[in-house]
């Protein structure tokens, strides 16, 4: 069985600056990562994208996006942005991604340490007395009568006693004190 020989000019290194060519892979890979960076900056809030960096054509093409509703209309349109993507620096925009995720992610954690603390605070009175040695500025008898009433409603059977106000101004209090 012979081999067929390969035309002259058709291998990875051939050419008039003899550089390896990127494979196909690598460069699907470069486009999906392209899209993916696409459909997070269309993600961000119009405030945040408005503050990077971007051409008009790009603005406006991830304006459409977020206006279509039919999936394979999405799909050429973040293939476009993609395409867009490509000779823009995306260094900024990840950036500006990479921080407004860390922004929620730190956001997220302030909310369940609020969380726990309600819970606490509803549980034991020795949380009370814990909450007003780390936030002595608190007003004491706000605080007493929001977690007597939301342990008052709480003991009710009724699931919706965690929508009670004292429930919620609980927490708001507590998220205040937290954020001060």
């Amino acid at each position: 069985m012979a081999r067929r020989k390969k035309k002259p000019g058709r291998e990875a290194g051939a050419g008039p600056t003899d550089e390896p060519r990127p494979s196909k892979t690598a460069l699907k890979e470069e486009a999906n990562r392209r899209q993916k960076l696409g459909e997070a900056l269309a993600a961000l809030p119009t405030s945040r994208r408005a503050a990077i960096p971007i051409d008009e054509a790009l603005d406006e093409a991830i304006t459409l996006y977020l206006g279509m509703r039919a999936n394979e209309a999405k799909r050429r349109q973040r293939q476009y942005i993609g395409r867009l993507l490509r000779d823009v620096d995306i260094s900024p925009i990840e950036k500006a991604i990479d921080d407004f995720n860390a922004g929620r992610a730190a956001n997220a954690e302030d909310l369940h340490r609020a969380e726990h603390w309600r819970e606490e605070l509803i549980g034991s009175d020795e949380a009370v007395t814990r909450w007003l040695s780390q936030f002595p500025e608190t007003d004491v008898q706000h605080l007493r009568s929001l977690v007597r009433q939301a342990r008052k409603a709480g003991d009710q059977a009724d699931p919706e006693a965690r929508k009670s106000r004292s429930y919620r101004d609980l927490f708001k209090l507590i998220r205040n004190a937290l954020h001060a």
